[in-house]
């Protein structure tokens, strides 16, 4: 989960029989209301997300069903608030995480 745009953003994680989910709801608290937004491209469980405070959702790394279970992923999903788009980066991480933290922190030098 994340909080973006005035929205609380529920993004992938596993459903009630353990399938892992590619889902995005977003929930307005003004109106008490949850509305179905684009899908992932792929699952993810034990993901990490961030707001980049430009308009992007990014979701980084987790777990992605296997054969047996999951194994963690290097890859990193970002999404167009304002378009309801994703796509997948052309960059990944240096090694595959999951069940990890993320922090976005704006103007470091």
């Amino acid at each position: 989960m994340v909080c973006a745009a005035g929205h609380a953003w529920v993004i992938g994680g596993m459903d009630a029989k353990d399938n892992a989910l590619s889902s995005m709801h977003r929930y307005n608290v003004e109106m008490d209301a949850w509305e179905k937004m684009a899908r992932m491209p792929e699952p993810r469980v034990q993901h990490q997300c961030v707001h980049d405070g430009a308009g992007r959702i990014l979701v980084i790394g987790g777990g992605i069903p296997a054969d047996v279970g999951y194994h963690a992923s290097s890859d990193i999903f970002i999404y167009n608030i304002e378009k309801n788009q994703w796509h997948k980066s052309t960059t990944s991480l240096n090694s595959a995480v999951e069940s990890h933290s993320v922090v976005f922190v704006p103007n470091i030098k």
